[in-house]
């Protein structure tokens, strides 16, 4: 079992009955204990396993360098027309680098080839869950902020 969910709590189950779906999650907000509790009552006896605490980044790499390389070449696109001049606001291909940063963060949650890209082997969401959230609280904020600043 172990905790997941982008807006909200789930307990992600992992059993090896053949007739039972193969992913299964009970969403239950801040109630984890409750389910958790009804769960034994109903004979089901959680095992949790004690992961060792990984050090190092959960990363991949190249997708590091995917990213920066990509959000780069926008950039200087974006700033060709005028490199050296007065500081501008960003244009519509800053605002693209921050959808594609927005885009990736709740892609890495939901989608598990992108993990297969973005994670290092035997490397969960769950680890970097909350610095995935910060990224998309500032890039939704900046987001909005500077397309509506292009718009007005």
């Amino acid at each position: 079992m172990e905790l997941c969910g982008i807006a909200s709590n789930g307990i992600r189950i992992v059993h090896t009955r053949a007739d039972y779906p193969e992913t299964t999650i009970f969403w239950c907000g801040a109630r984890v204990q409750d389910v958790l509790d009804a769960a034994t009552r109903a004979g089901f006896h959680a095992r949790v396993p004690s992961s060792p605490r990984r050090h190092g980044m959960p990363f991949r790499p190249v997708a590091i360098a995917h990213l920066v390389v990509a959000s780069s070449v926008l950039g200087f696109l974006g700033r060709s027309v005028h490199p050296w001049s007065v500081p501008m606001p960003p244009g519509p291909l800053m605002i693209a680098v921050l959808g594609m940063l927005l885009g990736v963060a709740f892609a890495i949650q939901i989608s598990e080839a992108v993990q297969a890209w973005a994670l290092k082997p035997g490397r969960s969401v769950s680890e970097i869950a909350p610095f995935l959230r910060l990224v998309q609280l500032i890039g939704g904020f900046l987001f909005a902020r500077f397309a509506l600043q292009m718009l007005f």
